[in-house]
């Protein structure tokens, strides 16, 4: 019976112990978190174990960034349809012109890096003009609608 009871308690004691995913000795570091998501990160990280074989590498205790960017996305004939930005890099204003057949209820969105819409407008001629005179200095995407399908995306510079 004793011996039964050391058993339970033992089981006891191991289910309340902390156990810890990651760690690491760190200068500063925090989380941050706004409308577009959110991120953790770290400085001055000392420590990290790295293993590496004939498949590949794996770096422990360091995080590793992921970052994917599409820059045209092709739907559409170009022999219907085609569309330029110009100038690129743009400072008061972009030109979209689109040549061919016209997109049916043609639109065009202006999106951050965030992924966050800054300016929207309709396409309703064969040029249109993109006011970026209160848009910040950075890189951003101008996507291209015919309805609510993506014909046409560009990278645009704003200087």
């Amino acid at each position: 019976m004793k011996k039964h009871i050391i058993t339970t308690i033992l089981f006891f004691g191991f289910a309340s112990a902390s156990i810890f995913a990651q760690q690491g000795i760190h200068s500063s570091g925090g989380n941050a978190s706004g409308a577009g998501g959110s991120v953790s990160y770290s400085v001055g990280q000392v420590f990290y174990s790295s293993q590496s074989g004939s498949n590949g590498a794996l770096i422990q205790g360091v995080q590793q960034p992921f970052e994917l960017i599409v820059t045209e996305v092709k739907e559409m004939s170009s022999s219907i349809l085609k569309c330029e930005a110009y100038p690129n890099p743009a400072v008061k204003e972009l030109n979209l012109r689109i040549s061919g057949e016209q997109p049916k209820d043609g639109s065009w969105k202006l999106i951050d890096a965030r992924g966050v819409s800054i300016l929207n407008g309709s396409i309703n001629t064969a040029e249109t003009l993109i006011p970026m005179n209160a848009v910040p200095m950075a890189a951003y995407t101008l996507q291209v609608f015919s309805g609510k399908k993506e014909i046409k995306s560009f990278k645009i510079i704003k200087q």
